[in-house]
């Protein structure tokens, strides 16, 4: 899965760096009681993120998210698996996101 995301993130036209998928989840998540937002946080945690990670990761570790199943979570997350880690067992690295905890706008 990884290699496949290394390859879409190639493909893509300039696919967003992770330090602005980070930013551009926790804007979108500030707007949550906007209906259209759920799509814009989907494609930043399910798309964007993993696309934007997957080239800085080993090729043995797979990256992903979600944004809930049908509804959006209240914790959507963005994880990179080493090769026999789930999301049940192991130790994995995952950015959760939390629209209630103020977090500062990220600066270079």
């Amino acid at each position: 899965m990884a290699s496949r995301l290394k390859q879409m993130s190639m493909d893509s036209e300039q696919p967003m760096n992770f330090q602005a998928v980070l930013q551009s989840t926790l804007d979108a998540l500030r707007r949550r009681a906007d209906e259209n937002v759920l799509d814009e946080i989907r494609q930043l945690t399910e798309r964007e993120g993993p696309v934007g990670l997957a080239p800085h990761i080993p090729d043995d570790h797979v990256v992903c998210g979600s944004a809930g199943q049908g509804g959006l979570a209240t914790v959507p997350w963005i994880a990179i698996f080493p090769p026999d880690a789930t999301t049940t067992d192991g130790i994995y690295l995952v950015y959760l996101f939390a629209a209630d905890v103020f977090i500062p706008r990220i600066r270079n």
